[in-house]
């Protein structure tokens, strides 16, 4: 009677292997491998190997599904259905990850004084001494500033 139960026990001995492969069907290595039993809700996660192999072993039958994802490439995902005894192949590609790029341009627009309707500007020595003039007419030198109008002394 003791030993009537080791008989009885359940062994699962399904598995699941692949190969993640890229659309040139390169190996990828290091990809996230999720495997979920829909039945049970049950995950297991694996990496795929330097060859891009994958493997669960001892799986009860039921229904999965297989998530796949690594950097650079979108994520794949693939239904299917685990029988008794069964050894399934299930080898994923993974498509490249299309290249999003956002430009966010901010501009701040200067304060406008509506009050003050005045132009204003400040004049340096050096700069006064540098200005080009025939006769050092202060006049002249005024003539080169923003909203100036006329003349001068020349009129």
């Amino acid at each position: 009677m003791l030993f009537s139960g080791v008989i009885c026990y359940a062994q699962y001995d399904s598995n699941i292997q692949g190969i993640i492969a890229d659309p040139a069907g390169a190996a990828i290595n290091g990809a996230s491998v999720v495997l979920t039993n829909v039945d049970t809700g049950v995950q297991v996660t694996t990496k795929s190997s330097d060859s891009g192999n994958y493997r669960f072993s001892s799986l009860p039958p039921g229904n999965y599904v297989i998530d796949v994802e690594a950097g650079g490439f979108r994520k794949t995902e693939s239904n299917f259905t685990l029988e008794t005894a069964e050894t399934k192949g299930i080898n994923l590609t993974l498509p490249l990850a299309s290249a999003q790029e956002t430009v966010t341009v901010a501009v701040s627009v200067p304060n406008v004084d509506t009050d003050d309707s005045r132009l204003q500007a400040t004049l340096s020595s050096s700069t006064v001494r540098d200005l080009p003039e025939a006769n050092r007419n202060l006049w002249d030198i005024l003539a080169v500033e923003p909203g100036v109008v006329g003349t001068g002394t020349r009129a």
